[in-house]
C-alpha cells in the first residue's frame, strides 16, 4: 500500500507549529501552565508507581506530590511566582547548584490526593511514556521531556484540522492551509498544546472527531461510524467533558443509518433541527 503523500503546504505549517511549540516548552518556566504541577505529579505516579493518584489518608500539601518534584518547585522559585506578575522564577546559578548538590529525594513518595486525580488516565498514560524515556535526568528533564511528547499531539492538531476542511470544502489547499494554520498557530492552542495537561490530547481528538463524523455522513461508510465511536470513547477517556459529544455521536449515527437505510437526504430543516439540539445538550 503506497505511503500517502504529505502536501508541501502542510508540511511547511507543521515545521512552523513545530518550531512555536519546542519555543514555549523551552521559554515558559517549569510548571507554570494551569495546574501543570497536579498533572505532572499525576505522570510521574503512574510511571513510578503504576497506579492513579489517590486519597491515601496523608494531608494534601505533603502526598500530592513527591519529594522529589516538591523540592524543585521550592528552589526554582515556582511556589511564589505562579500566577504572580510582581514575582519571577529563580533564575540564579548558584540557586540551581545548591539544589543540584542536595541530596537526591524521593520520586516515589507522592500519589496522594492532587487536583487532577479525578481525570481519567487517557493522556497520563501517553505522557508518561515520555516520562519513562527521560528516566535517567533529573525532574526537570523528565518534565521538559513530557512536554516536547504534547507538541506531537499539536502537530496532530494541525493534521485533524487540515483534514476536516478538506472533507468539508473538497480538498480547497488553500481552504485547508488557511484553517489549520489558523487552528495551529493562535498563541492559546501552542501554549496548551506544549504543556503537560490533558487538554493537549483532547485537542487532536476533538479534531479527529468532527473530521470523521464529516466522513461518517459523507460516505456512509461502517468503518468510519466504527471509528467515530472509537474516537468519542478516546475523548472521554482524556477527560469527562468529552461527553459533550455524545449527543452528536447520537445525531450522526442517526442520519448515517437513515441514509444507509437508503431513505432520501434529510431536508434542510431535519438537518439544521438535529445539529441544534445536539449542540444544546452538549453543552449542558
Amino acid at each position: 500500500m503506497p505511503t500517502p503523500r504529505v502536501p508541501t503546504p502542510l508540511k511547511w505549517l507543521l515545521c512552523a507549529v513545530a518550531l512555536v511549540g519546542v519555543a514555549w516548552v523551552l521559554v515558559l518556566p517549569p510548571w507554570q501552565a494551569p495546574d501543570e504541577d497536579a498533572h505532572f505529579a499525576y505522570v510521574q505516579t503512574i510511571a513510578e508507581l503504576g497506579r492513579r493518584p489517590a486519597d491515601d489518608g496523608r494531608p494534601a500539601q505533603e502526598a500530592e506530590k513527591s519529594s522529589e518534584q516538591d523540592e524543585a518547585e521550592r528552589m526554582s522559585g515556582f511556589l511564589r511566582s505562579f500566577q504572580r506578575l510582581d514575582s519571577n522564577p529563580e533564575w540564579m546559578a548558584r540557586v540551581e547548584q545548591a539544589w543540584r548538590d542536595a541530596p537526591e529525594r524521593s520520586r516515589e513518595d507522592g500519589g496522594g490526593a492532587n487536583a487532577a486525580r479525578t481525570n481519567p488516565p487517557g493522556y497520563y498514560l501517553y505522557a508518561a511514556s515520555a516520562y519513562l524515556a527521560a528516566s535517567g535526568g533529573d525532574v526537570i528533564d523528565r518534565l521538559y521531556a513530557t512536554r516536547l511528547f504534547s507538541v506531537a499531539l499539536l502537530l496532530l492538531f494541525v493534521v485533524s484540522v487540515w483534514l476536516l476542511t478538506g472533507e468539508v470544502m473538497g480538498r480547497d489547499r488553500r481552504a485547508q492551509l488557511l484553517a489549520a494554520a489558523t487552528a495551529g498557530l493562535v498563541p492559546m492552542v501552542t501554549f496548551v498544546g506544549s504543556a503537560v495537561t490533558p487538554d493537549a490530547l483532547l485537542l487532536p481528538i476533538w479534531g479527529l472527531w468532527f473530521w470523521m463524523a464529516a466522513r461518517v455522513l459523507r460516505r456512509l461508510q461502517w468503518r468510519e461510524a466504527i471509528l467515530l465511536v472509537v474516537l468519542t470513547v478516546a475523548a472521554v477517556a482524556v477527560k469527562l467533558g468529552s461527553v459533550a459529544l455524545v449527543p452528536g455521536l447520537v445525531w450522526v449515527g442517526a442520519a448515517f443509518l437513515w441514509q444507509r437505510a437508503g431513505r432520501p437526504p434529510l431536508p434542510p430543516r431535519a438537518v439544521a433541527f438535529g445539529s441544534a439540539a445536539a449542540l444544546l445538550l452538549g453543552a449542558q
